[in-house]
């Protein structure tokens, strides 16, 4: 596999909705491993083995996509919605479920950690306006439901206060 052949395969991957997010973001995690071997590994050079090695495991992962099924709902009239944030060192994104007689996934959005060392809070507080962004666009996208009540969740104290501190009156 070379590094045009890589980078190829992943941006094929037609995914709006963000359903698959946690195979494609391991496949982006594997690029930016290969951009950081710099010039070492030109365009169409042979990537060094342990990256093929993940490669393979991860073509695997993509050739499956297509069996699988996620429940849907077709139409959303009412509901609450209720966006997950979420970060590593390696990534950080955002889910967005309708909450209504059950839940349902709507979408998610994730992003590869960059490459400039970041402390786990930054990247949990960016992981939080990924959320604020995407439930911005949820809400503004889907007009006709009648939303409840709109939640935004992290599971880390420090981005909590960081909002609660740097609010604009």
């Amino acid at each position: 596999a070379t590094k045009r052949e890589l980078l190829s395969e992943v941006s094929m991957t037609y995914d709006p909705l963000g359903f698959v997010a946690p195979i494609v973001i391991k496949a982006k995690m594997l690029m930016q491993e290969v951009w950081t071997l710099g010039t070492q590994v030109n365009w169409e050079d042979g990537v060094p083995e342990p990256v093929r090695d993940k490669w393979s495991e991860l073509r695997d992962e993509l050739s499956d996509i297509d069996k699988i099924k996620l429940p849907r709902v077709s139409v959303i009239d009412r509901g609450d919605l209720h966006i997950f944030c979420d970060a590593s060192q390696k990534a950080f994104g955002a889910v967005a479920y309708v909450v209504s007689d059950g839940a349902a996934l709507l979408t998610s959005k994730c992003k590869v950690a960059p490459l400039k060392t970041r402390s786990l809070q930054q990247l949990e507080l960016t992981a939080v306006l990924v959320g604020a962004r995407l439930l911005h666009h949820v809400v503004s996208t889907l007009t006709s439901v009648d939303w409840g009540k709109f939640y935004l969740w992290t599971d880390n104290e420090a981005s909590l206060q960081w909002v609660r501190n740097n609010r604009s009156e």
